[in-house]
């Protein structure tokens, strides 16, 4: 029996094509979000660093 070949492509902006999101849209996303736009500290956060992924550890690492 034959085997199939699976490729996935992956990379910066390749799921745009499929309906996905870039970086600065995913940030933008999250930012609008009313529980961050509800936190000062968390808007000013995310207004002092574009990487949501450096945002989500400080957030998760935080222990207040």
């Amino acid at each position: 029996m034959p085997s199939k070949k699976i490729l996935l492509l992956t990379g910066a902006g390749l799921s745009r094509n499929f309906g996905g999101f870039l970086a600065a849209d995913i940030w933008s996303k999250i930012f609008n979000h009313e529980k961050v736009q509800a936190s000062d500290k968390l808007r000013e956060l995310m207004l002092g660093n574009m990487k949501y992924e450096y945002i989500y550890d400080i957030v998760v690492s935080d222990e207040k």
